[in-house]
């Protein structure tokens, strides 16, 4: 399925490439259901999408991840279309982005716990669309220095804002036992919005 959604904008949704294969995820997926619902060890027990805070946190997280490969896409055709930036020099643009992630979250891990994690959350989204505006306005004369560089800061720390307080939410109302379905359920929300062919098909150089 994942295979569908990442494939079907360039070879069609209704394409015989594509089509087969969500038909084949979508009989494995029931399948799986009617199987864990008859055993007695489930991989995946049901009853922990009644935890709101749970289903709310993977909505969320699901939503950021995204909001944030829509922001990648757009900002790397913004520095090799608009900027005019080779591919070496796109690649060192968003070094502040991981450097500040590696600051920024040790710091936030250090005090989720005296801090509302509703607001923050909300803070952290709304930071997330600041970072994707302030790129609306580069253009081909814009500095690195001024839009994109404080855009990928405010960037990065709107997915810490929402990255982390979600998870604490997820596993905050979950047993013991769940603990560990729960953190794997949450990671999965993490990465299966990650379209790894599409984000580095416009890296590949010009023609």
């Amino acid at each position: 399925m994942i295979y569908y959604i990442s494939s079907g904008v360039e070879t069609g949704w209704a394409s015989a490439q594509t089509l087969p294969v969500l038909f084949v995820g979508l009989v494995l997926l029931v399948a799986f259901i009617f199987i864990e619902k008859r055993i007695p060890y489930r991989i995946m027990p049901f009853h922990i999408w009644k935890h709101q805070a749970f289903t709310v946190s993977f909505v969320l997280i699901f939503i950021m991840q995204a909001a944030f490969q829509g922001y990648l896409y757009y900002s790397t055709l913004i520095f090799q279309e608009v900027m005019g930036y080779q591919i070496m020099r796109t690649s060192l643009s968003y070094l502040v982005h991981g450097l500040t992630a590696v600051v920024f979250y040790s710091f936030l891990g250090k005090i989720l716990n005296r801090v509302p994690l509703k607001p923050t959350i909300a803070l952290g989204f709304l930071l997330l669309g600041c970072s994707a505006l302030m790129f609306a306005f580069v253009t081909a004369e814009s500095s690195y220095w001024v839009l994109p560089f404080l855009s990928l800061i405010v960037n990065v720390l709107g997915l810490g804002m929402v990255m982390l307080p979600a998870q604490i939410t997820a596993l905050r109302d979950a047993a013991d036992d769940d603990q560990g379905v729960v953190g794997a359920i949450y990671n999965v929300g993490l990465q299966v919005n990650t379209p790894q062919k599409r984000r580095t098909n416009i890296l590949l150089p010009k023609s």
